[in-house]
């Protein structure tokens, strides 16, 4: 009896040393990843066959204010894209460009339709900010 309970005792503890992969799921427009550290969420939107937006909040249901500079929207079901997810990573990839993310740590990384890397985020640094109140 006093066995089983270091056993368990011992299992217990070890499986808390394990890492964990952050999760991720498709959205009509992209990905939503929750990576285990870093960025709440990373939201990977499909602008175009060429462009991805990425938007990472601190906050998990964050709601973003309209953009005074640009009018684009994702692209929703004009545009064709596949999901992969691996072990460590997720990627959106549409007609020309990928975007893999880090279920991690949420880094970014952009591929060109060759599949050669032309972006790569080297850090992150997210701090709250309070604008105009």
């Amino acid at each position: 009896m006093r066995l089983t309970k270091l056993a368990a005792a011992a299992l217990f503890l070890t499986s808390g040393l394990q890492a964990h992969a952050g999760t991720f799921q498709q959205t009509a427009t992209g990905i939503e990843v929750r990576p285990d550290t870093g960025a709440k969420v990373v939201r990977l939107n499909l602008m175009s066959d060429n462009i991805i937006q990425v938007v990472k909040l601190v906050q998990d249901n964050k709601t973003l204010t309209p953009s005074l500079m640009t009018v684009a929207a994702p692209c929703a079901d004009k545009c064709a894209f596949t999901v992969t997810p691996t072990t460590d990573n997720v990627q959106l990839k549409a007609g020309k460009i990928a975007a893999t993310v880090s279920l991690k740590d949420g880094q970014v990384q952009f591929f060109d339709a060759a599949g050669k890397r032309f972006l790569a985020q080297a850090s992150e640094s997210m701090q709250p900010v309070e604008v105009g109140g």
